[in-house]
């Protein structure tokens, strides 16, 4: 995850492997924000019994703790284009996608928060919200259930659910790592290749992005020597999963945004690993 103690740990591993290649390399860090989820918890109540569902935190969403979020459960299908009229109050439960394009509809209409369901195979998803979202005053508290389980919520309807989530939102030290190769005939045009480096919660990123990290890495050894007409910049970007946090900073130190022609970028790579 962006600001992690494994993010750094990896970066550190990269740049020794750039080491051997024998390229040098540079950090240019930045600060971000960064989530801990400490507890989440989901219970559906029907018929006044109470059923506990697996689930995974929304990170950057609202927190609940010390209290709990409840309501009734609506299900918004997927080709949705607007929200029902008597959402406030309520809890609802969308895949990531239609969550994803209507969040800023769940916070004008009062929603009291939300079940988001993982794509089929994919056990629980673990996700957060977007970059524009993080610091809004009205976010509402939302969990990931897996595909299997959300099925099986939305066949229970009518019924209430009960969100408890309690994360830690602190600010952390990510940074990107850069390799600059001065081209020949044009060294004033320039080609970024590049890949993020963090993942999401609960995963092992070994697809997104473990995939288009090693390529990069690849790429670039088999360029050991290899001239360029033009300059080619390898970055391998931290905190991207928050909102392009990496490559925003990038862009905002560099003086020469002119001379770059070309970006090349590297994400799960040859479908899931």
């Amino acid at each position: 995850m962006g600001g992690s103690q494994q993010e750094k740990q990896t970066f550190y591993i990269i740049k020794d492997k750039i080491d051997s290649i024998g390229f040098i390399s540079r950090f240019q860090k930045f600060s971000c924000k960064s989530f801990i989820i400490k507890k989440e918890k989901l219970i559906i109540k029907k018929n006044g019994k109470e059923i506990s569902i697996k689930c995974a935190g929304i990170g950057f969403s609202n927190n609940t703790y010390p209290n709990t979020t409840s309501g009734e459960i609506i299900l918004l299908n997927n080709n949705a284009t607007h929200l029902p009229q008597k959402v406030r109050g309520k809890i609802i439960i969308c895949t990531k996608s239609t969550r994803s394009k209507m969040y800023a509809d769940f916070l004008e209409k009062g929603a009291q928060g939300f079940i988001e369901i993982s794509d089929p195979g994919c056990g629980i998803r673990s996700t957060q919200l977007k970059g524009e979202y993080i610091d809004l005053p009205n976010n509402i508290p939302g969990v990931s259930v897996s595909y299997n389980n959300g099925i099986t919520i939305t066949k229970m309807l009518p019924a209430q659910a009960t969100i408890i989530l309690h994360q830690v939102i602190q600010f952390s030290e990510s940074m990107n790592l850069i390799v600059n190769i001065n081209g020949h005939s044009m060294p004033d045009e320039k080609i970024i290749i590049g890949a993020h480096v963090d993942t999401v919660q609960n995963t092992k990123g070994a697809c997104d992005n473990g995939s288009g990290v090693v390529t990069l890495l690849e790429i670039l050894r088999r360029l050991r020597n290899f001239k360029s007409d033009r300059s080619l910049i390898f970055i391998w970007f931290g905190c991207e999963e928050y909102g392009w946090k990496g490559s925003s900073y990038f862009m905002s130190q560099c003086d020469t945004i002119s001379e770059i022609k070309l970006m090349i970028n590297l994400d799960s790579l040859g479908g899931y690993i």
